[in-house]
Order: C-alpha cells, then structure tokens, then sequence
C-alpha cells in the first residue's frame, strides 16, 4: 500500500474514530431526553460513518461493500439529525412518528447492498437528501432567537455546509488523488468541528428540569412577551389555546413557558388565560349599549362553551355573569 494512503488511513481514522466516539457518548449522555446534545451526537455518528465509507472504499476492497452501505446510512441520516438538533432548542419532545418517517431512508441505506458501480446514485441522493435538511434547518436558524446559543449552532451549520461540499467534490472528481483530498478537507472540517463541541461545555449540559429555576433575564424577556401577545394580540380570544401554540409563537420551549407562567403570575397555563377572557367578558358585560347576550361575549372573548365561561367567571368573580351584569343595569 503507498505510504500516502497510509497517511491519509491513519489521518482520517483518527478524525472518524473521534467523531464516533464523542458521538456515542453524547447520545447515551442524553439517552432519556429528546436534546440537542442528543441529536448532535446522532448527527457527529453519521457523518464518521460517511467519511468512514472513503477510508473503506479504497483502502480495504475486501469490506467495501459493508462501508458503502454503512457510509450511505450515515449519510442519510445527517441531515434529520442536523434539523431535529436544531429544533429541540425549541420544543421538549420531538414525535416518534416523525423519527420513523424521517429515518427511514438511512434504514432503507443500510439495507440496499447496492453493487460498487451503483453506488454514485445513492451517494448523490444522499447530498441532495442532506442539502435539503441543511437549507431547511439554516431557514430555521434565521427565523428564531436562541438566547446565547447561536454562536454554538452557526458552528455546526458552517461545519456541515463545508463537509456537504466536500462530499460533492468526492463524487465529481475523476482520480483517486482528488477523491483523497476530498476526504483530507471533510477530515479538517471533522476535527475542528470535535475540537469545538469539546471546548463549548453547553454541549454536554441536560436540558433544565421543570423545579429548576429560570434565568431571571430570560425570565423576564418570556413575561414581557407574554403580556404583549395577551393584552395588545389578544392571543387569549383563540379557541382551544395550547401552551404549545403560545411557545410556538414566543419562540420558547413549551415547558419553559409553562414554568414562567407557574413562577411569575402563580397559575396555571389554562386559569392564566382565562384571566384575560374574564376581564374581556366582564368589559362587555358592563357596556350599557351592549346587547350581545352573555353566549355570545364568552365566544367572542375565546370561551368554547357556556360551562366553561361560567366555570372561569364564577372562580375569578366570586358570581355569575347574569349577577355581574345586573349591577350595571
């Protein structure tokens, strides 16, 4: 074997082994949770298993097969890891069907035992399949606020566009000698993506549990938010309000929000809402050239039935809203 493939065996299994490895740990790390660590690290395993599949490829014929379909897996399987790592800074669990749905073509990968000459059609799938995850997930980057953490993301975003583009470089290069130097670049691009997860300690932290406390800043950014969208939107008068819906509209995690609600105004998310609907309804109630009948008030103010209105009134109030009317008649 020439002494330069040996170099660049030895170079880039080194960078492969890292990545797997610092992988590994930070998918058992966060095994329970649906966090970004946790899907970075699904993310640091494919891309070792891709530019494994080079090492393979021409370095060892006699298991080439074995690395092109394991190779063509971690492919695929990047670019959902990228997209679910970036979305779990903002939601608390990620659904299952959507890990079925999105994963399945690195199953079906991993299961082709395509022949050696067929492989170059998979192989561009795959970039096109990881380009597509990586504008969708830059969309996602630039659309939202991340509250410190986007010096972290853009890292990985500009790590991933640099290995994409290696990747391609590999397939449209004619010689062996070109095809190496792709896998040299994507190799550097891998260190120096390692190197920074392990100097940024916010990559092995768990995601805060529901006792603990909330950055006051941040907490008060999420109240201030909260009152904007309640008094001057009036989110309040949707029916059916979520807290999802509300955290998808503040950009914050849902368990977050629901936690501000819990610490600043002392209530619960539905009794919280609530609160603004009651104040809505009583203003109309009090309106003497107001005859909308009280039905009618409670719909208008985001009550979805007549139970629920009086059930809310009655426990802000301390009366009904007949009662509440009758005193300024």
């Amino acid at each position: 074997m020439d002494a330069w493939k040996l170099g660049i065996a030895f170079f880039g299994g080194i960078a492969v082994a890292q990545s797997f490895f610092l992988g590994v740990f930070l998918l058992v790390k966060m095994r329970k949770r649906f966090a970004p660590s946790l899907w970075l690290g699904l993310l640091l395993i494919g891309i070792a298993l891709r530019i494994g599949k080079s090492i393979f490829y021409y370095l060892l014929p006699e298991v080439a097969h074995w690395g092109v379909a394991l190779g063509g897996a971690g492919l695929f399987m990047a670019g959902p890891s990228l997209w679910y790592f970036l979305q779990s800074h903002k939601q608390e669990k990620i659904p299952t069907w959507h890990l079925l749905i999105l994963f399945v073509p690195a199953l079906l990968a991993a299961l082709s035992w395509l022949r050696l000459d067929h492989f170059r059609g998979l192989y561009r799938a795959g970039n096109f399949h990881l380009l597509a995850f990586l504008a969708l997930a830059t969309w996602y980057y630039f659309t939202r606020e991340w509250n410190g953490k986007k010096a972290s993301i853009r890292s990985v975003l500009l790590a991933m566009l640099g290995i994409l583009l290696t990747f391609n470089l590999q397939l449209e290069m004619g010689s062996i000698r070109g095809y190496t130097l792709g896998l040299a670049i994507a190799c550097l691009i891998l260190y120096a993506l390692n190197f920074y997860i392990l100097s940024d300690k916010d990559f092995f932290k768990a995601p805060k549990k529901e006792g603990q406390k909330t950055d006051p800043e941040l907490q008060q950014k999420i109240v201030a938010d909260l009152e904007k969208i309640f008094e001057n939107d009036k989110i309040y008068q949707t029916k059916g309000l979520t807290v999802a819906q509300v955290s998808h509209r503040l950009n914050h995690p849902t368990y977050l929000v629901s936690r501000v609600i819990k610490d600043h105004f002392q209530k619960k998310f539905t009794d919280f809402v609530n609160t603004y609907r009651v104040e809505e309804v009583k203003s109309g109630l009090k309106d003497k050239e107001n005859h909308y009948t009280i039905e009618a008030i409670a719909a208008h103010a985001g009550f979805s039935s007549t139970s629920s209105l009086y059930k809310a009134f009655k426990k802000e109030t301390g009366i009904t809203p007949q009662g509440y009317r009758k005193q300024f008649l």
